[in-house]
Formats: structure tokens, sequence, C-alpha cells
């Protein structure tokens, strides 16, 4: 059984932690094809004015400074989350925004939550369209602690690791890359850029969130993994930094930057390495049943380096 929450939050995580994963499709929920988009749902997707919902405590100036300069496939309009009211936006408008939805065991009384960013809009007989998702990293305790609320991943207390104007800038570069050359992107097919080959010289950047230890029958993470131990087979320059620390870096360096965009979501791991300056995914895997981030993670990333 699936219950689907957009923009309005009713969130419960007892399995699982939700990191960050991209899908450029069509399909919403996770499936093992990406689908193909229709000409039709894009042309009306570029008609619309697309709703961004931001948090309370949001750089607004900077997140419009981003959006002029880096959404380019509809016209755009930042609001609060007071401010949405789906009785007030017809399908002229589209959105991107925190989505959910829980997935439940009925045998084993397990719940899995899913919340993330995604872009959609209703078509002229009310049906969901859905262009991209993009999971949001938060721990596991502090969903626990706002479940039973409305909306709570856009109150300014609650932590949200891969958020902030750099990470949503390297976001809706992805989403507009993919969108305005009508390509999807599966959340299961592993890749890699050519690009990748720089990182021979040029510093990865990883966020230390990757060294939390999620216990997958307590839902505790109060332990982390050695950074030497995680990092024991990359064989190539790196710095372990803070998720704040990237963010900045993001919009500091013109050139750029690559950094690590680590997934956990439900009981799959997902890696992608992403160019800041960009947006370009040079290196995306997958792995399925696995609840924490290790070397042979940064393994596979050294060899496709080589």
């Amino acid at each position: 059984m699936k219950y689907f929450i957009c923009s309005v939050l009713f969130m419960c995580f007892v399995l699982s932690t939700v990191k960050a994963q991209i899908s450029i499709s069509p399909i919403e929920l996770q499936k093992l094809s990406a689908g193909n988009f229709s000409q039709e749902d894009l042309d009306a997707l570029k008609k619309t004015t697309t709703i961004f919902i931001y948090k309370d405590n949001d750089d607004v100036e900077k997140l419009n400074e981003i959006f002029t300069k880096y959404w380019k496939i509809s016209k755009f309009k930042l609001i609060q989350i007071r401010e949405y009211d789906k009785d007030k936006f017809d399908n002229t408008y589209s959105f991107l925004n925190i989505c959910s939805y829980v997935k439940e065991n009925i045998k084993d009384n397990s719940r899995l939550c899913f919340v993330y960013l995604n872009l959609w809009m209703n078509d002229a007989s009310g049906k969901k369209k859905s262009f991209a998702r993009i999971e949001i990293s938060a721990s596991h305790n502090t969903i626990v602690g706002y479940s039973t609320m409305i909306r709570p991943l856009y109150l300014k207390q609650v932590e949200v690791y891969n958020w902030g104007p750099g990470y949503i800038k390297n976001y809706i570069q992805i989403i507009n890359d993919y969108l305005s050359k009508g390509e999807t992107h599966s959340l299961y097919s592993d890749s890699k850029d050519a690009e990748i080959a720089k990182l021979k010289n040029d510093t990865l950047y990883v966020p230390n969130t990757m060294l939390i230890k999620y216990n997958m029958f307590t839902g505790e993470e109060n332990k982390k993994f050695d950074e030497k131990d995680l990092m024991s087979d990359y064989k190539y320059p790196y710095k372990m930094v803070t998720n704040e620390e990237i963010n900045k870096l993001i919009l500091s360096r013109p050139q750029g930057i690559y950094y690590v965009l680590p997934a956990k979501s439900g009981t799959d791991k997902y890696i992608s390495v992403i160019n800041s300056n960009t947006g370009n995914i040079v290196y995306y895997n997958y792995t399925p049943v696995s609840y924490n981030f290790s070397e042979k993670d940064f393994r596979k990333i050294s060899k496709s380096v080589e």
C-alpha cells in the first residue's frame, strides 16, 4: 500500500533514511525503466509558470538570482509554503517542491518513506504529470521527530543536508539540461562521463555525512565510520567537508568543483559525482540492499577515474 502526499507532507521513517538520488523521467515512482517523455507533456510544461516552494530559512534573493540565470524550461515564481493553496493554482502552473510517499509492509508492520524534490504539473483532466525527482537528504532522527507534523521539511529548524542555493543551482541545471533535450535519467542505470578522468588531479569533495553509520534495526545514527577506512581505496586527491562547505563552494568557485552527492533511499544506495559548474553527472552508481556507504563505493569511483 502506498500513500502519496505532495506539498503537505506526513512522513514516517521506520527503516530508512533518505539522501539524494536523481530521476529525470515521466515516472514518479521507482521503476527499472525511466520511460520516455511525450512531446505534448514537455510542450505543456514549457507553457506553465513553475512554482518553487522554498524553506523558511532560504536566501530568497540568492534563489531568485539562481533561477533567473539557470531555470530556462519555463517561467518561474518563488513562494513560501504558507502561500501554497492548491485551489489557487490551475493547470497553467507547474511545481518544484518537496513531495513524499510512504510504502507500508503489512506483514512485518514496517514503513519506508521517500521524500524528494518533485517537478510536476496537472493536465487539463487533473492527472498528475511528473518530470523529475531528486530525493531530499535528512537524518533518520530528524524525520522521526517531525513525523506527525504537517509540512515538516519546510520548517527552518529542520536540518536538510543537501539543500541551499548551491545544491539547488545544480538540481535545476540537471533538470533543465535533460528536459531541454527531452532525455531521461534512470535511477538504476550506472554511468560515467569521460570527464571523470579529471579527478586524477582535481580534488573530489566528499560530504562528511557519508561517515554516518545507520543501524537498520534501531534506526540509530549515533556512530560514525572512520574517514581513513572509508577512503582507503580512493587513490586520488579528496577532501572531506561539511554539506555547508560544499554548498558554498558550488557558488564561490566559477570554475567548478567535483563533489559526491550520496543517496540512501529505502533499502538502496546511490552515488553521484557532480560537476558543480555545469551540473553534469560525471559518475552514477546504484547498489541495491545497502544501508551504508563503504570503501567499495570509493573503489568503484577510483577505478572509473583510471
